[in-house]
């Protein structure tokens, strides 16, 4: 699994390049669209898909996957050095804490552009930290980044998801906390 690690991390270096050299993802703004009413649902629910929408969900995806890698494989790369169930109970403490804390921070602040761009590099910086630790503790530290890079990538993706949707589309649970 080590170099399936190493593979992952260097396919992340193409989609930062391309996130990074987007200038329409880099300067996407978190204001809020004004409702505009569509005859048809079909058109109103299109009509939300632009390019950056577009590059968001992409994003989203990669880095779902990327998540999915992580926990159906991290766990059989840290046996592979000879961790056991005490380092991985470690592992999953400190990746739950650095989320935790990571997401208490406020992200609406933030271009939603900057947080993608942080997050891939530090999913990436973290599978070939996979790849290439040698002893089981080696895997603290990738765990902590893990759950670093997804409470800041999430909460910040929460923000804007809430920013830049038309308010018919603002799912109901959210909408009576709002008010």
């Amino acid at each position: 699994f080590r170099y399936l690690f190493q593979l992952h991390g260097a396919l992340h270096l193409p989609v930062v390049w391309l996130l990074a050299t987007s200038t329409a993802a880099a300067n996407a703004t978190t204001t809020k669209k004004s409702a505009t009413p569509h005859p048809a649902l079909r058109r109103s629910i299109f009509s939300n898909f632009t390019s950056d929408t577009i590059l968001f969900f992409a994003i989203i995806a990669w880095l779902g996957s990327s998540s999915a890698i992580s926990e159906s494989f991290g766990f059989v790369r840290l046996q592979e050095i000879g961790g056991n169930g005490i380092h991985m109970g470690i592992c999953r403490f400190l990746s739950t804490m650095a989320a935790f804390v990571v997401t208490m921070l406020p992200h609406n602040d933030r271009s939603i552009g900057t947080t993608l761009t942080i997050s891939l590099v530090a999913v990436s910086l973290r599978f070939w930290m996979y790849g290439w630790m040698t002893a089981p503790h080696h895997a603290y530290l990738a765990d902590m980044l893990r759950g670093m890079s997804y409470g800041f990538f999430w909460a910040s993706s929460s923000v804007h998801a809430t920013n830049v949707v038309s308010s018919e589309y603002t799912a109901t649970s959210v909408s009576c906390a709002m008010s």
